[in-house]
């Protein structure tokens, strides 16, 4: 008979979350009070805001429902404490208010039989805009806001040995309120799309009534550990390539390449659009570890006017502050100035492994063991295994008749 015991001890990601702890701390002391004289928001970027929720819900489809992924979750809403942090400006004046996003992410995928194929199903869910009060569930619906629901539902069927995956499904943009003094007309829209992927290629294609609105290719080239690429090496360095063409933009391209620096903890990003606008906004990325649960970035954003936008932020499992980031004022109706506290949480899963949003490796674990072996039991732990196991070895039995 064998008794064990096993238990899960903080890795040194969580070890060190009192020193990210204080990062967080001190950066709120500083940039706070930057907040006050944040840039207005204007009624044509939320109005433009639909397009960009319906644009990021199928780039993170892209990159987290994908062959040997078991499941997704990931969270999000903003919170500001002061109204004149987003306020808005129209031609009616200055209106004091919030902006908001409030997000919910699901993926769950499970092996059909005893097959090498998975189905899975996939639901994204986002709400913003901008209102008089700030809130979690029922708004205030004041004289110039817009709320509006984004929603991406699909199927999708992999098959891990070939690395392949087929996705379909459907998109939705209904706008519960908008005050039309100040904003384009708005109406409910339905899209369709369709993903497929072999090994690094990626294709998607965005549809509805009237024909095809976007296509994406992407080559994700760097190899990853937590679905079955190699863990270190040169092929840890190969490139990530994104090329998305929109039907009725001016600039119809966009490319993004993201590059590993240094061991799948440092990441540079750079975005481009053509044939007009050019060089966007690049990111440089530090994860102190490879899951991904632990960030800082530094990011530059380039304006229509020229100008350039320096920022970003730091993020600590649940917990995210960001001032001017690049993603924030393209997410968040061009908020210029605004200091940004955002709950946010997204974790993936692979065989069992826990990771962050498209990371390399999963999350680490220290773990021992403590086993009790009876009746003289001659088992040896592999060598790494022996550490921490502890074996007792029975010398003797003693035998009583009953009287």
């Amino acid at each position: 008979m064998a008794i064990s015991e096993k238990g899960f001890l903080r890795g040194s990601l969580i070890r060190t979350t009192p020193v990210w702890g204080f990062i967080f701390t001190l950066i709120f002391l500083l940039v706070a009070p930057l907040s006050v004289n944040a840039s207005p928001i204007k009624p044509q970027a939320l109005s433009n805001g639909g397009r960009i929720a319906s644009e990021t819900q199928l780039e993170e489809i892209s990159e987290t429902v994908r062959p040997g992924a078991s499941g997704y979750f990931a969270l999000g809403t903003y919170y500001f404490p002061h109204p004149g942090q987003t306020a808005l400006k129209s031609d009616f004046g200055r209106h004091e208010g919030f902006a908001f996003r409030q997000r919910l992410s699901m993926y769950f995928s499970g092996p059909l039989g005893k097959s090498n194929w998975s189905l899975g199903f996939l639901w994204w869910f986002e709400r913003h805009g901008f209102d008089s009060e700030d809130f979690i569930l029922f708004p205030e619906y004041g004289q110039f806001s817009l709320i509006r629901n984004v929603q991406t539902a699909g199927l999708n069927l992999s098959f891990k040995p070939l690395s392949f995956a087929l996705t379909g499904g459907i998109q939705y943009s209904n706008p519960e309120h908008v005050a039309s003094e100040i904003y384009s007309v708005e109406s409910d829209t339905l899209y369709g799309f369709a993903q497929a992927m072999l090994g690094p290629i990626l294709g998607q294609f965005v549809f509805n009534e009237n024909g095809w609105t976007s296509v994406r290719a992407a080559l994700r080239l760097e190899s990853k550990e937590n679905f079955g690429g190699a863990s270190s090496g040169f092929q840890t360095y190969l490139p990530n390539l994104d090329f998305s063409l929109y039907h009725d933009a001016s600039d119809s391209m966009r490319v993004t390449w993201e590059q590993n620096l240094f061991k799948q903890i440092l990441y540079g990003e750079v975005t481009a659009y053509f044939p007009d606008y050019g060089f966007h906004s690049a990111a440089l990325k530090y994860y102190p570890d490879p899951s991904r649960l632990v960030s800082l970035e530094a990011t530059c954003l380039r304006e229509p006017d020229g100008d350039l936008v320096f920022g970003g932020g730091i993020s600590i499992l649940m917990l995210r502050l960001a001032y001017n980031h690049a993603h924030d004022m393209k997410n968040l109706f061009g908020s210029k100035g605004t200091f940004v506290f955002e709950l946010s949480f997204a974790l993936g899963a692979s065989e069992g492994k826990m990771f962050g949003r498209n990371a390399a490796k999963a999350a680490p674990m220290e773990s021992t063991s403590r086993t009790i072996f009876e009746n003289g039991s001659s088992y040896k732990p592999p060598k790494e295994e022996s550490e921490g196991v502890k074996e007792i070895t029975a010398k003797g039995i003693r035998r009583e008749k009953a009287k």
